[in-house]
């Protein structure tokens, strides 16, 4: 259900250097997993300087993740 929707995201930011849209298999990549605690999937992290800043767990709508990035895109 979030692939899609994490696409939509990934093309709003296509030509922007300074935002990446990373998909992670928590089956294949375990030790990530249990790095940031997933316990639920899907479980979104938005990331700013190599840290953790907000996660969301459950599907969200495209313009919640656009604008949570926005929002550290501004400042």
């Amino acid at each position: 259900m979030l692939g899609p929707i994490i696409e939509e995201v990934a093309t709003h930011y296509d030509k922007q250097a300074n935002v990446k849209i990373i998909k992670i298999d928590v089956d294949a990549n375990q030790d990530l997993a249990a790095a940031f605690q997933v316990q639920s999937i899907p479980t979104v992290y938005v990331m700013q300087n190599g840290q953790a800043v907000d996660r969301m767990i459950g599907v969200q709508q495209g313009n919640v993740y656009i604008s949570k990035i926005d929002g550290l895109l501004k400042a």
